[in-house]
């Protein structure tokens, strides 16, 4: 049994599907027991993802309506009443609707009674936001009901961390905004697994999670 067992990994795309790979290095994808709905996904607004988050056991207790993407029928996301976006399925985008609410429903129920760890960065950022905005967002996420963990680009932002809410400086963004990274041009898409962000996240998700979370609950 892993000690990831007794938790719920969430997050704003594909974050956690490669987090349980890395916690499973040795089982096929296929046979890794995702217990959140919100595994393969990708939202589309930031306000949405913290909506969802703040509602959590609210939203993932309802089926979702599985919504047909404008401009091709084969793609497919949930669809959400009070959520701006579709919540896309990226890697199951081309299941059949039934199979990807029978996947919701099990995955709910895996999680259910679970502690949470939400995970988040700058880099997953949708839109760049204000000094303003930004701040606020880090502040309902860092108010989150569960562990919370935010990587970001500016060093003052760690001191926003407390006992459960983590708040990591990555060294190797130097300093500069995802939009920086990226030259300026602004891509959502660009996070852990691009050339940009240097595969550097997940590894750095995966380390606090066993150096804080793991730790505190043994």
């Amino acid at each position: 049994m892993s000690l990831l067992d007794k938790y719920v990994i969430i997050s704003c795309d594909c974050g956690s599907y490669w987090l349980w790979a890395k916690f499973y290095p040795n089982v096929d994808r296929m046979f890794i027991p995702y217990n959140s709905p919100l595994t393969a996904h990708l939202f589309r607004d930031d306000d949405d993802f913290l909506k969802f988050c703040e509602n959590y056991d609210d939203y993932v207790s309802k089926e979702p309506e599985i919504f047909i993407l404008p401009g091709d029928e084969d793609a497919k996301g949930y669809k959400f009443e009070g959520l701006k976006e579709v919540i896309r399925t990226p890697h199951d985008q081309y299941a059949h609707p039934e199979l990807l609410k029978t996947k919701w429903r099990g995955r709910a129920l895996l999680g259910q009674g679970k502690e949470k760890i939400f995970i988040w960065s700058a880099g997953h950022f949708v839109e760049p936001p204000n000094e303003e905005k930004r701040s606020e967002m880090i502040t309902r996420f860092n108010n989150l009901d569960g562990w919370t963990i935010f990587l970001t680009e500016l060093a003052h932002e760690k001191d926003l961390s407390t006992e459960k809410h983590i708040v990591k400086f990555v060294d190797e963004w130097g300093s500069c905004t995802q939009h920086q990274r990226a030259n300026g041009k602004w891509n959502p898409l660009v996070w852990n697994l691009t050339d940009v962000d240097g595969g550097v996240t997940i590894p750095i998700f995966k380390k606090l999670i066993e150096e804080n979370v793991f730790v505190h609950n043994i």
